[in-house]
């Protein structure tokens, strides 16, 4: 019996890679999308105000998107730099997002980063799926 070593490091190595980095950008943007959908709105300062990145802040200016379209393409698009081995931030930067979270509006009385962090491995599921 012959056996055959296959080289990692060649193409096969990076059409993984790319495969993975599709997959994890697909995730924070999902997972960005999900947050900004479920955030409660007044004046939609809140739902504006998320930033997804290393490091990410989020913003706490006058900027307004009460129907988080703005945001939700602007994060997908920020998405699309991520690669592997890198952490990635979703933060809001409004002083009252904590209360938000924690049911301080009947809008989302179960928060949204929670929610969205308990539905991960669902979510990853249907990306995979989908590739």
């Amino acid at each position: 019996m012959t056996t055959k070593k296959i080289n990692m490091d060649g193409a096969l190595t990076v059409v993984v890679k790319e495969m993975i980095e599709s997959q994890f950008r697909a995730f924070v943007s999902e997972s960005g999308k999900r947050i900004v959908n479920r955030t409660p709105v007044d004046s939609g300062k809140a739902k504006a105000s998320w930033e997804i990145g290393n490091g990410a802040n989020g913003f706490d200016n006058e900027t307004t998107d009460p129907g988080g379209s703005v945001t939700t393409t602007r994060l997908k698009r920020e998405s699309i730099e991520f690669t592997m081995g890198k952490s990635v931030n979703i933060a809001s930067g409004v002083h009252y997002m904590n209360k938000l979270e924690f049911g301080w509006s009947r809008q989302a009385p179960s928060g949204m980063l929670r929610l969205t962090a308990s539905e991960g491995q669902a979510i990853a599921d249907n990306i995979a799926k989908k590739q």
